[in-house]
Parts: structure tokens; C-alpha cells; sequence
């Protein structure tokens, strides 16, 4: 909607993948993912990013903390 310059967006949007890295967080995601609460446009970029992002291993990141 252009509320948003592209580099912050993405900054933003990164979260996403360190956010759904976990097994429950993806559960979650799969469960809800097609309940009427997302734009269709906003549940494939999640599944863009989910596919073609690295493994981040929020575990290992807090743990290492």
C-alpha cells in the first residue's frame, strides 16, 4: 500500500522467518494461515519467505545469547 519505503519493509518482514522458525510457530502458522484472518497477498509472501529463506534456529539464537 506504499506506506512503507521497500528497505524498511523488509527489514520488517525478515521477523517473519525468525518468527515461524520454530516447530510450533510453523503449526501455528499452517493452522491459520487459510482461516480468513490474512490477505491471500500476505500468505504467499509468508510461504516465499518461509521457502526460500535460510534455517534460523531461533533456539540456538536465544541459547546463545
Amino acid at each position: 500500500m506504499g506506506f512503507l519505503d521497500k528497505e524498511t519493509f523488509e527489514t520488517y518482514i525478515s521477523v517473519v522467518a525468525q518468527t515461524l522458525s520454530t516447530e510450533r510457530s510453523r503449526t501455528w502458522w499452517d493452522s491459520y494461515k487459510n482461516s480468513g484472518i490474512f490477505d491471500p497477498e500476505f500468505i504467499e509472501l509468508v510461504e516465499s519467505i518461509l521457502t526460500n529463506s535460510n534455517n534460523y534456529d531461533l533456539r540456538q539464537h536465544i541459547e546463545s545469547l
